[in-house]
C-alpha cells in the first residue's frame, strides 16, 4: 500500500462547523465509518457532513485497485457499493450483505 494515500478535508464556516467541537463530531462521524470498513478499496470516497445533514467536506482513499484487499465487490452488491461509497441511501440487507462481504474479504487477506 506505499502508493495509497488518505485525505480528509473539512471546510469550516458552515453554521453548524465553526467550533473544535463541531470538527471533532465530523471526525467522529468518519471515525465510524471507518471502523466499519474491513480493508480499503481503491479510489474510495465518502463525504463528511455536520449535524444539519449539509455536506462540509469529504474523505477519500487513493490508490491501484491491485493491492486493494477487498477488489470488486460480487455483482449483485456492486450497486449498493457504489451507493454506499458515495454516502448515499443503502437498504438495510444491503448493508448486512456487503458487512458480510467485507468481513470475509478482511479476513481472507489477513485484517
Amino acid at each position: 500500500m506505499a502508493d495509497w494515500n488518505f485525505t480528509l478535508r473539512i471546510d469550516l464556516g458552515d453554521d453548524a462547523m465553526q467550533t473544535t467541537l463541531d470538527v471533532a463530531d465530523a471526525l467522529e462521524q468518519v471515525a465510524a465509518r471507518l471502523r466499519s470498513h474491513g480493508g480499503w478499496s481503491a479510489d474510495e470516497s465518502a463525504p463528511i457532513k455536520d449535524v444539519n445533514g449539509n455536506t462540509v467536506g469529504s474523505w477519500s482513499v487513493v490508490g491501484d485497485d491491485a493491492d486493494s484487499p477487498l477488489g470488486d465487490p460480487p455483482t449483485e452488491l456492486a450497486d449498493a457499493w457504489r451507493r454506499f461509497q458515495a454516502g448515499e441511501t443503502v437498504e438495510p440487507w444491503e448493508v448486512r450483505a456487503l458487512d458480510e462481504w467485507r468481513a470475509d474479504r478482511a479476513q481472507e487477506a489477513g485484517y
